[in-house]
């Protein structure tokens, strides 16, 4: 078993190239036990953004946590190795920079701003979702008021048609016939 652990120390702490430009080493310490080496892979997955944690890839930032939640150990277990704390927490700061530049400007901003464009877009159809809503609801009103006069309209025509009627038919007198022999 132990010649195994050897054999992944080794292959483990040779693929940590992304680590390794990170923090500008040649080589990483090797760790002395399988938790320290989950932790190492832990980082390694991290800064080279392949984190199997679905957190991890949504928030995307290296911390004490998301190596705790990328190794799947519990919290505070990097306490326990002072090696690779030092490690990360010389990589932290190197990791938090922007180290992408575009145009003379860092990605980080652009990606700021577009999200503060977003959120003024989202505000602003908010805004108005709520204006037409008000609208709406005025609108609505309005024509209420416009079919309840409509039907007030409709039955006064309706009483007056009959009242017409009854005017009409009342005045109506039924004639005798007249003697024609006088």
């Amino acid at each position: 078993m132990n010649k195994i652990l050897l054999l992944n120390k080794y292959t483990a702490m040779q693929e940590y190239e992304k680590l390794r430009e990170l923090l500008d080493l040649d080589s990483l310490p090797t760790p002395n036990s399988i938790k320290e080496q989950i932790l190492y892979q832990a980082l390694e997955r991290i800064v080279s953004g392949n984190t199997k944690n679905p957190k991890n890839k949504k928030i995307g930032k290296l911390n004490y946590a998301a190596i705790h939640r990328e190794a799947g150990v519990p919290n505070g277990t990097i306490k326990l190795y002072p090696v690779f704390k030092g490690i990360l927490d010389r990589a932290i700061p190197k990791y938090q920079k922007p180290t992408v530049k575009h145009d003379g400007e860092d990605e980080n901003l652009e990606i700021y701003q577009k999200c503060k464009a977003l959120k003024l877009t989202v505000k602003n159809e908010r805004r108005l979702k709520e204006k037409y809503r008000e609208e709406g609801k005025l609108q609505s009103e309005a024509l209420d008021i416009v079919v309840l006069r409509e039907s007030e309209i409709q039955y006064q025509l309706h009483t007056m048609q009959n009242q017409m009627n009854l005017m009409q038919h009342g005045n109506i007198y039924s004639l005798k016939p007249k003697d024609v022999s006088h």
